[in-house]
C-alpha cells in the first residue's frame, strides 16, 4: 500500500466516522509529498521527450498498375515498423 492509499484510508475513515479533527503524521505528509515529487519529475521527465520520426512517405503511380512509395518531406504516409523502432529507440515502450 503506498503513502497515498494510506492517507486516502484515513481520510476515508475520519468521513465514515465523522471525525472532522482527522490527524495524520508529519512523515506519512512528507512521504505524500516525495511521491509527488517524484512523479512530477517522471512527468517532466517524459513531456521533454522528443522522438525523431523517420522520413515520411507519400504514394506515386508511372501507370495504372504501377505504384510505387517515394520518400517526401511532406508524404502523408509513415512506415509502421520505422516509427516503432524509432519510439523504442527512444526508450518508449510499444506492444504489439
Amino acid at each position: 500500500m503506498s503513502n497515498i492509499d494510506k492517507l486516502k484510508s484515513a481520510a476515508a475513515k475520519a468521513v465514515d466516522n465523522f471525525d472532522p479533527n482527522m490527524f495524520v503524521e508529519t512523515r506519512d505528509v512528507l512521504a505524500l509529498l516525495n511521491e509527488l515529487e517524484a512523479a512530477g519529475n517522471r512527468i517532466a521527465e517524459l513531456e521533454a521527450l522528443e522522438v525523431t520520426l523517420p522520413q515520411r512517405l507519400q504514394p506515386g503511380a508511372d501507370g495504372y498498375d504501377d505504384w510505387y512509395v517515394h520518400s517526401a518531406d511532406d508524404g502523408e504516409y509513415l512506415k509502421a515498423d520505422d516509427v516503432i523502432a524509432a519510439l523504442r529507440a527512444a526508450g518508449i515502450g510499444v506492444k504489439g
